[in-house]
């Protein structure tokens, strides 16, 4: 049976087989290249919010000093 030559049905059922495998490949791939993208995305965001949670954290460093600051000297007036 191995000798046998495909049937013309045959090859075109393994044609649309191999057809639907690459059509399938390529679509992992073109999602693959996406998500890729995506976490790119999302890396430079978290960077981005690192950086803006930083600064806020010492922003707010700033005011509590500031304040602790008003309340020595109002302290000292009285």
């Amino acid at each position: 049976m191995k000798d046998e030559p495909l049937s013309e049905m045959e090859r075109e059922q393994y044609q649309n087989q191999i057809k639907d495998l690459l059509q399938a490949v390529e679509t992992l791939l073109k999602s693959n290249n996406a998500l890729g993208e995506r976490v790119a995305q999302l890396e430079k965001v978290a960077g981005a919010y690192e950086d803006l949670k930083t600064r806020c954290e010492k922003l707010e460093g700033e005011l509590a000093m500031r304040r602790r600051g008003q309340h020595a000297s109002k302290d000292s007036f009285s």
